[in-house]
């Protein structure tokens, strides 16, 4: 007979080599035989991997010999991760649709038969032909990659747009995007949610229009901002000053508004709005003029005081000149009527 070692528990995972210590392998056997026992793997995500698994023995006489087994442990499925590009739009605005790129990680490998990439929008969902995207199978350390590649032209036209991976592995599990625990680092979903918006918002500024005079003590210039989608800013400039800025929850609250004072000057003022996918549209209005009466209009306006009190001159002399012609006129008559100067009788 003779004694048997043996190195066992060694296992070289993706993640790096587990030491046989954390293994909690169980031993036994006889003088002439060694049996270890490996117990079942914890029911974690982040034991889901492929292991090599190397156990070598060693007589007493320095005879030795090695095994080597390679396996997986999948439990969870896929995982999603996102090409730099495609991580930055997940629930943002697009002015134009970009190309989307997404990677399948698998331990066992993707059943081609059980897959299938589906596109939402606005609540229609549509299956996307095999024709309509690439994909590109490779290995990384011994697990499955297969990436997406979804061009730019699948996506048509405004709207929210919902992207939906689906597989089915080699050891059976069902993987979909959407579900919990699928993005990289297992901790939440990996969704691609985005909405495509290419239309410009349309803003007024209510309560005012160009060129025109408005009496009273102050007047209340409202905004009206609307999107097709989402508003992400409204502004107000009056002679190129910001006087407000509202963000989205601030316009859906109510109508906000801007006073402009009675001083009588002439104003121009500019209505700006943003909305969330960086379309802007902007109106403006020329001439706004707020003063408290007609007095103080004439007042404030330089050459308009001039021109009135020039007229007003104008028009006294006019009636100087009117009232000595009168009296002219009248001396006349009344010496054709007397050429004596006598009254008669």
């Amino acid at each position: 007979m003779a004694n048997v070692s043996v190195s066992h528990g060694d296992l070289d995972t993706r993640r790096g080599r587990i030491k046989s210590i954390d293994l909690d392998a169980q031993e036994g056997g006889d003088y002439n035989s060694l049996t270890v026992n490996i117990p079942d793997f914890k029911r974690k995500a982040e034991n889901d991997d492929v292991y090599t698994l190397t156990a070598k023995s060693e007589d007493m006489a320095g005879n030795s010999a090695t095994v080597t087994k390679t396996f997986s442990v999948n439990r969870f499925g896929s995982t999603y991760l996102f090409s730099a590009g495609t991580a930055s739009i997940r629930g943002a605005y697009l002015k134009k649709a970009v190309p989307v790129t997404v990677t399948e990680l698998n331990v066992s490998g993707i059943d081609q038969r059980n897959s299938r990439i589906d596109l939402a929008k606005d609540g229609r969902i549509g299956t996307v032909p095999e024709s309509g995207y690439q994909v590109i199978k490779s290995t990384d350390k011994g697990w499955s990659k297969q990436t997406y590649e979804i061009p730019a032209n699948v996506f048509k036209g405004d709207g929210y747009y919902r992207l939906m991976f689906t597989s089915t592995d080699k050891a059976g599990n069902l993987s979909e995007n959407s579900m919990q625990h699928k993005d990289a680092k297992r901790k939440g979903d990996a969704s691609v949610n985005f909405a495509l918006d290419s239309q410009a918002p349309t803003v007024s500024a209510l309560g005012i229009d160009s060129n025109r005079v408005y009496y009273g003590q102050r007047r209340d210039v409202g905004i009206d901002a609307k999107d097709n989608m989402k508003i992400r800013l409204a502004k107000v400039y009056v002679d190129g000053v910001k006087r407000g800025e509202w963000p989205e929850n601030d316009l859906l609250k109510g109508m906000q508004y801007i006073d402009l004072p009675a001083d009588a000057h002439n104003h121009t003022v500019t209505v700006r709005t943003e909305d969330a996918a960086g379309n802007v549209s902007t109106a403006t209005y020329h001439g706004v003029i707020v003063a408290s009466n007609l007095w103080q209009y004439i007042r404030e306006n330089g050459l308009l005081f001039v021109l009135v009190v020039c007229t007003g001159i104008l028009f006294v002399l006019m009636i100087l000149v009117a009232a000595v012609l009168i009296v002219r006129r009248r001396s006349e008559l009344a010496y054709r009527r007397n050429p004596f100067g006598k009254s008669g009788r």
